[in-house]
């Protein structure tokens, strides 16, 4: 069973940093069963009518300073070890792919013991792969077209070496096998661009998009990549009948281990505001072929890891952002989908190695994580990760919990990680599923949030029922003091709000409330702490304190 997934999106094509020799054009415009190389044709089109099939090894190789431009077929069936181009170490050309690499198999899984439940691998084969650089390659690598693998320890794109110049995939890339993935990346001196299509993997331990080096230009993500390790995306009425090969844990969506110079942008379609202007962002993509980033993990996985257990990782500023590094203007949803699997969306830092990001990070978009009976994380911030701010008009959301050890957290800070400021203007939501657990909007381990600026929302669902299960802040980490303001907004902008539990730590903090209602009982340390009420605010709620604060109102 194929996982399906339809989506369209264009994001900024970055300009070629790397000439392609002029050389004699051999087109290819029928069908032909050889292997084709450039050492031996020169520069390699293949037309929309021409094809390449062979029964087994590499369809066309790139060993000479050439290039290869497929818009027709390329297709091999039932060989491992197989590749629709590949290009030979140390050489400079260009790989462009607008039609079609299918790299395949006519193995199909069936349901042997007639349970009801298909059985088996989802491929048989491996070592397949759409593109394939077995080195430095100098010139840029872009899809436009499909790109479909069927085959475990296999990939789409995989570029074994440093690439001097672009990667594009504007395309779809569906991946079908264990091990495998979308795309695999080391070192890349320009851009890294995804979007106009999908990159849809399933199979156990493969990832979506793995971007293992050091990108020189800008990372930015317009398009919808997926990754489950599941046979089923829609959890039957009976599990009973599952077996292992079902519930196989997949990939991240996304994973980005190296240094990013123009840092992580996850883009969305123009909104249009100027008539008779086509191009309002001014990328060179026609606003109406644009869409917004979509990023899914149904499993265990994190949706997005930025981080490496091998190497410091720093993330520049993206372009026209305020200084932030990660700016999040599409969704990213994480889903444990089967009972008992956690739901993790962004995770940053906490393998290992620092993680530096410029800025912080701008959430204008949507963060959602859900788990059933597990653990459901919004946005992790792990141990040796900087982020100094993080900002959230948008959404940030977990739905879980359900046993006494599991719980919602929509942020975490972990011990050892830095965030000093947290500004809200959207949701910040954590709910509680089932009969027990808790839930936390907001949890700093680390002790290093000195501000909370609201002028959102900032809520645990049905907080007054869970009592002290419902944290709307947890601060207790912090010794030096932290100061928690719920800002003014105008009388037309709906009205702050807090709701759930707030926990202060031990220093001198700061609990000011110039707007809108805060529901729940705030928690003070032992400190010279204060709790301001002005304007028309209002607090539902006691206050414990460790030690008597200063009162206003």
């Amino acid at each position: 069973m194929r996982l399906l997934l339809a989506t369209t999106g264009l994001g900024a094509i970055a300009a070629a940093t790397a000439a392609v020799p002029a050389n004699a054009e051999t087109v290819i415009s029928t069908a032909v069963t050889t292997p084709q190389s450039t050492s031996a044709s020169g520069d390699i089109r293949i037309s929309s009518t021409g094809s390449v099939k062979p029964t087994s090894g590499i369809g066309v190789t790139l060993n000479s300073n050439n290039y290869v431009r497929n818009e027709g077929t390329i297709q091999i069936t039932g060989a491992n070890n197989s590749a629709g181009i590949v290009a030979n170490p140390s050489v400079t050309g260009e790989i462009t792919n607008s039609g079609s690499i299918t790299i395949d198999e006519t193995y199909t899984a069936t349901d042997t013991d007639n349970d009801g439940d298909i059985d088996g691998l989802f491929a048989q084969g491996s070592g397949r792969f759409g593109i394939h650089a077995l080195g430095a390659f100098t010139g840029n690598i872009t899809n436009s077209g499909s790109i479909t693998i069927e085959g475990n320890q296999s990939a789409g794109i995989a570029l074994d070496g440093p690439l001097t110049g672009n990667l594009v995939s504007s395309g779809s890339i569906t991946i079908l096998g264990n091990d495998s993935y979308g795309i695999k990346a080391g070192n890349v001196s320009g851009n890294v661009t995804l979007s106009k299509g999908t990159i849809t993997v399933q199979g156990g331990n493969s990832v979506g998009v793995a971007l293992n080096g050091n990108i020189g230009g800008a990372l930015v993500i317009q398009n919808t990549i997926q990754t489950t390790g599941y046979r089923y995306t829609t959890v039957p009425n009976d599990t009973s009948k599952l077996d292992a090969d079902d519930l196989l844990q997949g990939g991240s969506a996304l994973v980005i281990g190296g240094n990013v110079a123009g840092g992580i942008l996850f883009d969305k379609k123009p909104a249009d505001n100027i008539p008779n202007n086509d191009d309002e962002d001014a990328d060179g993509v026609p606003d109406a072929q644009e869409t917004t980033a979509t990023i899914i993990s149904l499993g265990a996985a994190p949706a997005v890891v930025v981080g490496s257990s091998t190497q410091a990782t720093t993330i520049g500023a993206v372009a026209n952002s305020g200084g932030r590094g990660f700016v999040m203007k599409g969704s990213v949803t994480a889903n444990g989908l089967y009972s008992g699997v956690a739901g993790n969306g962004i995770v940053i830092g906490g393998l290992g190695q620092s993680v530096n990001v410029t800025g912080g990070m701008t959430i204008s978009g949507s963060v959602g994580a859900s788990a059933t009976n597990a653990n459901a994380t919004g946005i992790r911030i792990g141990s040796g990760a900087t982020v100094p701010v993080i900002e959230v008009s948008g959404s940030v959301a977990a739905a879980g919990g359900g046993t006494a050890s599991t719980g919602a957290t929509a942020i975490a800070i972990d011990a050892g990680a830095n965030v000093s400021t947290i500004k809200n203007s959207g949701a910040i939501l954590a709910g509680r599923g089932g009969s027990d657990g808790t839930a936390t909007a907001i949890i700093d381990n680390a002790g290093t949030v000195s501000l909370i600026e609201n002028s959102g929302a900032i809520s645990v669902g049905n907080a007054a029922t869970l009592g002290d299960k419902a944290i709307a802040f947890d601060l207790r980490a912090n010794g030096s003091g932290v100061t928690v303001r719920q800002l003014a907004v105008a009388a037309t902008a709906s009205a702050p709000t807090i709701d759930g539990t707030m926990l202060f730590g031990n220093g001198n903090d700061v609990f000011d409330i110039a707007d809108g209602k805060v529901n729940g009982t705030a928690k003070f340390g032992a400190g010279n702490n204060q709790l301001l009420l002005s304007g028309d605010a209002v607090m539902n709620g006691r206050s414990i304190l460790a030690q008597a604060p200063t009162r206003s109102s």
